[in-house]
């Protein structure tokens, strides 16, 4: 798909995307990808400034000890007078960042699979549950019961009494 892209000159933009593009692109073709002569200036913000270094270093997989290179702080203190040697991240504290930002779009993965985990589930459960067997133990009794809750709560229809043999 990503080849396919790169040959029809179609960007790919969605940025939790651009990591494994970008190793895809390190690994099968060789090639940087379509060069994005679509780029917009921003405004400068020290926030704005950190979100673009981790979107640097992440998206062209470039090792956290750039960040300590002189020759890239002068670039940076040359192009915004504003800026401090002090105001530019060091590697901890970039590496700090970045985990926090993976943990947070790890929080998102997590809350957006369970929401499908459920949905699959319940699909998987609807379509394979029939009858149970069971002997007249009263705890068969108390799970019928409450699977019958459950079920019901996740608009399936199901009778506790019509589906125990």
């Amino acid at each position: 798909w990503i080849a396919a892209c790169d040959q029809l000159k179609i960007m790919i933009t969605a940025k939790c995307a651009q990591p494994a593009i970008g190793l895809y692109r390190k690994h099968h073709s060789g090639t940087c990808g379509p060069v994005n002569n679509n780029i917009s200036r921003a405004a400068f913000s020290p926030a704005a400034f950190v979100d673009a270094i981790l979107e640097f270093v992440v998206g062209d997989d470039i090792s956290l000890n750039v960040i300590e290179s002189p020759h890239l702080q002068v670039i940076f203190l040359m192009l915004h007078q504003e800026l401090n040697n002090s105001d530019i991240l060091h590697r901890t504290t970039l590496k700090n960042w970045l985990v926090d930002s993976f943990n947070e779009y790890l929080n998102v993965l997590a809350s957006e699979m369970a929401v499908c985990f459920i949905v699959m589930c319940t699909v998987m459960l609807v379509i394979q549950i029939g009858w149970i067997t069971m002997d007249n133990a009263a705890n068969n009794d108390t799970f019928m019961n409450h699977l019958e809750h459950e079920l019901i709560r996740c608009n399936i229809v199901f009778d506790r009494r019509l589906h125990h043999i």
